[in-house]
């Protein structure tokens, strides 16, 4: 086995443990990781997490809009914020916005 699963796994799950503790809505947690699934070009990722989100509720058209849902009214101000969240952290290795890093204030209940 790889030496690097073990601990890359237990990292995934201890992110997830945390997330399950936060003020996110599971249908929003399962968007955000679907849709860094989709930036990370993940396809196993993309099937297990658009299934998860089925699973829970998560509308069909939301998971389908998710790739544009800059331009999609499915989506709260609150889905919104945590998207664009999601899409700079994801993207941190490019040039990264400081005013972008504000929109987490509005993730606050």
């Amino acid at each position: 086995m790889n030496p690097l699963l073990g601990p890359a796994l237990k990292s995934l799950y201890d992110i997830e443990v945390h997330l399950r503790k936060s003020t996110l809505e599971p249908e929003l947690r399962e968007l955000v990781k679907l849709r860094v699934s989709q930036i990370n070009r993940c396809a196993y990722c993309i099937i297990y997490h658009r299934r998860d989100a089925l699973k829970i509720g998560v509308a069909e058209r939301k998971i389908h809009l998710l790739n544009a849902w800059q331009e999609a009214s499915e989506y709260s101000d609150r889905e919104r914020a945590a998207l664009a969240w999601a899409e700079v952290v994801t993207l941190i290795s490019g040039a990264v916005e400081r005013g972008r890093w504000s929109i987490s204030a509005s993730l606050a209940p």
